[in-house]
């Protein structure tokens, strides 16, 4: 490749990427700086599971019960008890709380 078309061609990557080291920068900025090493960040999702243990047992059918029956508008409603969103903890969601409980995540 010529001298002449390597410049070029470098130029045209330095234009393009501009923006994108601009957002860069600025992202460091607001975060302080970048952190360096390893993140290893473990997440489960398990319908039921209120208290985060990785497993639907009877202290998550305790919270199930008081929020059974509630809508969206009731203090004791508990979106992630929803199951099909649909703005009512009901018969549904009791089924798929039964069809969960007693699973344990590894």
């Amino acid at each position: 490749m010529s001298r002449l078309l390597r410049r070029i061609c470098s130029r045209a990557v330095d234009v393009r990427a501009q923006p994108l080291i601009r957002r860069t920068a600025d992202l460091r900025a607001r975060l302080g700086g970048l952190q360096s090493g390893d993140n290893v960040s473990n997440v489960h999702r398990l319908f039921g599971d209120v208290n985060g243990d990785k497993s639907v047992n009877g202290l998550d059918l305790t919270a199930f019960r008081n929020a059974f029956g509630s809508v969206a508008t009731d203090t004791n409603y508990v979106s992630f008890l929803d199951f099909n969103g649909d703005g009512a903890i009901n018969g549904t969601d009791l089924s798929q709380f039964r069809n969960r409980f007693g699973v344990v995540l590894p």
